[in-house]
């Protein structure tokens, strides 16, 4: 067998146990990000309820991302729906330095990390807040 044989089957065979470890576990993204240090978790429904309280915060929150015409919002989990109350879910805004497909979030839950922008509410203002900078995103 020639080198670059011996190369290729070292290479799938990597590639091979890589899909391995990784076949079943959550997906992650992340952006560069300035200070981690300050992160308030907080429920999605008290966020959602309060967003006023959690102004300029960076916080960490989970729910369903639905990704449909003219809407990437976040609702509680019990909300999955695809149906959107504005009331009863937040306009997301990925940081664009994350590569991530959005489409490919749609219907999951995952655990965000953002900052709470109360004067930017989404598409046609129909949202109590966008979770805006959004620089991770872990599928639960």
């Amino acid at each position: 067998m020639t080198t670059s044989m011996n190369r290729k089957h070292c290479l799938s065979f990597l590639f091979f146990c890589l899909s391995l470890t990784t076949h079943g576990q959550p997906k992650i993204f992340l952006a560069p990000h300035k200070d981690t240090s300050k992160i308030v978790r907080v429920d999605l429904s008290t966020l959602i309820q309060n967003p006023k309280n959690y102004e300029g915060m960076w916080v960490e929150t989970s729910g369903s991302i639905l990704v449909l015409f003219e809407m990437f919002a976040v609702v509680p989990e019990e909300n999955t729906e695809y149906k959107v109350d504005g009331i009863k879910a937040l306009w997301l805004d990925v940081d664009k330095k994350m590569k991530v497909n959005i489409e490919f979030l749609n219907g999951k839950s995952w655990i965000i990390r953002g900052k709470i922008n109360t004067k930017r509410r989404g598409h046609m203002s129909q949202y109590q807040a966008t979770l805006e900078e959004i620089y991770f995103l872990k599928q639960i």
